[in-house]
């Protein structure tokens, strides 16, 4: 008996093993040299549900979303100083692993500046024109 309840457990566990989905979408972040953007954050999400799943790509740019459902998803990886790249309608089918290759471009740099200064008062109540002369010796000549 102690046997059929080991076989019995082992059946349960594989059929709730074979429920989990092994698909999902790999990739390596590059910039347009073709070297590795570490830290790039990636964004999976499921275009029918809207589900999304973030992660981070690793230090050589490698990044793995698993675990995924069938289905079609678009694929978005950030980095600071670089344009979001973006790519949409990914099959992504049963137990299948599906490679993308992000490559991203230099973006524009947005540099906000803020400057507050208080400007002095302006009277505009009344004017006046004033004028200075230095004084200077006085020359006299003949008449």
């Amino acid at each position: 008996m102690p046997g059929t309840r080991f076989f019995v457990l082992f059946a349960l566990f594989l059929s709730y093993a074979a429920a989990q989905y092994t698909s999902g979408v790999e990739g390596t972040a590059t910039d347009e040299s073709g070297s590795a953007l570490a830290n790039a954050r990636v964004v999976v999400t499921n275009q029918a549900t809207q589900v999304t799943r973030e992660i981070t790509s690793n230090g050589a740019g490698y990044f793995l979303a698993s675990d995924l459902a069938p289905g079609i998803y678009q694929v978005q990886v950030q980095m600071p100083g670089f344009r979001t790249w973006l790519q949409t309608d990914i099959q992504i089918d049963a137990n299948r692993l599906r490679t993308i290759y992000p490559k991203l471009v230099i973006g524009e740099q947005k540099i906000e500046v803020q400057v507050s200064a208080q400007a002095e008062a302006i009277e505009t109540g009344k004017s006046a024109v004033s004028t200075s002369i230095a004084s200077a010796p006085s020359i006299r000549l003949p008449c």
